[in-house]
């Protein structure tokens, strides 16, 4: 059963009934969850960039479009939350990770990629742009065209020679699976082997908050977890496939 209480802050407080007892042994093994969002990280389209990033775009609302419409100085698109195990042994399936250019930025202006692997790059501007890790320019992609560049694990700093006020925080990991949580924010069987691991969340590139995470054999968990606008509010994880012996004849 779920209780969920609005705080002053507008976040949710989500209380999980435990699981019940077992009386056989499990039939799953891996992890499931569920994952509570406050409603405005979840209705937002744009998101107030932080100081550093504010910073970064200098004096973006004196840089107009060609048809003369201003552009959004202090938002960019809302990032994407991400639910992520690490550890050496895990590795995601190949997944596409895109980043468009229009209006003169970058969307989204952040991003996490689960594995060290190539992002797409749609350029839907009507002038070729060279796109920059730092000063080291990795791709030039002509106006109305598609191109990929390749990202090492760590953190990156991509921006655009033509278009110097955009900006896309991109963090790559090594060895990460990601845990795909539904629109309703359960997440369905995850098949992840016994061995020590950290739990993850990121909003785009931001890491929110990370904690150790032990799998042991023949283990069913089940992780809680509540998020904020900014934050990782709380988080639980539980054994979910404790058992209890019922004598044989008794209810």
């Amino acid at each position: 059963m779920l209780r969920s209480t609005v705080l002053p802050t507008g976040l949710l407080v989500a209380a999980f009934a435990s699981w019940s007892a077992l009386a056989d042994p499990p039939s799953e093994v891996g992890l499931r969850g569920r994952l509570v969002v406050a409603p405005e990280l979840l209705a937002a389209k744009e998101w107030a960039v932080d100081d550093r990033r504010a910073e970064a775009l200098r004096t973006p609302a004196n840089v107009r479009r060609p048809r003369g419409r201003p552009i959004a100085a202090m938002t960019e698109a809302r990032p994407e939350l991400t639910v992520v195990v690490i550890g050496e042994d895990l590795r995601d399936a190949p997944a596409e990770r895109r980043l468009v250019v229009d209006g003169m930025r970058f969307l989204p202006g952040q991003l996490l990629v689960p594995r060290v692997g190539d992002v797409i790059i749609e350029n839907k501007q009507s002038v070729e742009i060279t796109v920059l890790d730092g000063k080291t320019a990795l791709q030039k992609i002509p106006a109305g065209t598609t191109g990929t560049v390749t990202l090492t694990a760590g953190m990156h700093e991509l921006s655009m020679r033509e278009l110097p006020y955009a900006h896309a925080s991109v963090r790559v990991l090594e060895h990460a699976k990601v845990l795909p949580f539904a629109a309703d924010g359960s997440l369905p069987l995850v098949d992840v082997p016994s061995g020590e691991y950290t739990l993850a969340f990121f909003l785009g590139a931001a890491e929110l908050r990370t904690q150790k995470l032990t799998v042991t054999p023949n283990t069913l968990l089940f992780i809680d977890a509540t998020v904020s606008a900014n934050t990782v509010v709380d988080v639980t994880v539980k054994d979910a496939s404790v058992q209890i012996a019922i004598p044989v004849g008794q209810p």
